[in-house]
Order: C-alpha cells, then structure tokens, then sequence
C-alpha cells in the first residue's frame, strides 16, 4: 500500500494533482502574506524535519535523459509510520490555513522510477 497527499492544484507535467511538499513549498515562498501564521511556521519545522530524515529523491535518479518525458510522482510506503504521520501533519496544517490537501491511498502507483525505503517516485498514473 502507498499513501500521497495532494492538493487540488494539478501539476502539468507529472498530469496530477500537486503533492504536500509542492504545496507547502509554494506557501513558503509565493505566499509571504501567510509566514506570521503559527502554521506556516510549523509547517517549516516538519519540512525540515523530512530534509533531515528522508533522502530526496533527484530527478536525476529517475530521469538520467534530461530530455525523457518522464515525470515522477511521489508516494509514502504505508509501512514508513513516522514520515506518513509527518506528512499527514503538513496535509493538517495546509487545510487549517484553507488549502485543501487529501489523502490517496493506493496498492499500484505506477511503474516505480525511484524507490527507498520510505518512499517511492512512480510514473503517474492517467
């Protein structure tokens, strides 16, 4: 089983809904009229807090041809407790500052591009 969390924003290029982290990303730095919130700066904290613990997937990884039109999308393992509580506490503080983030769970992600032990990066599926 693997969980995401996504905002109603669609990504484009992946051809799904934008992930937690792009969302809180975007919170951080397009939307400076937020950072006085407690939230927001939460939200920094457990940021950080994956930064330090989960190794970030590189496009680079997944995606060696620049030019391949493959795009990545991002997926807990069910089985990796402590980042997909942390990732359920950045998808609480994004909806309590009124940006909606859902949970998805799925058996299949796609074809896997990338993977660890706590996350894997799938090709999107249509």
């Amino acid at each position: 089983m693997y969980i995401r969390f996504e905002s109603t924003v669609r990504d484009a290029e992946a051809r799904c809904n934008q992930g937690v982290f792009c969302a809180a990303l975007d919170v951080w730095y397009d939307r400076p009229d937020l950072h006085a919130l407690w939230q927001v700066h939460e939200m920094r904290r457990v940021l950080d807090w994956f930064n330090i613990t989960l190794n970030p997937p590189m496009r680079t990884q997944y995606r060696p041809d620049r030019k391949a039109r493959i795009s990545g999308v991002c997926w807990f393992r069910a089985t990796a407790c402590r980042p997909v509580s942390q990732g359920r506490y950045l998808a609480w503080l994004l909806n309590d500052i009124g940006l909606p983030i859902s949970e998805r769970r799925a058996t299949d992600p796609g074809r896997v591009l990338w993977s660890d032990a706590h996350q894997v990066v799938a090709s999107a599926h249509l």
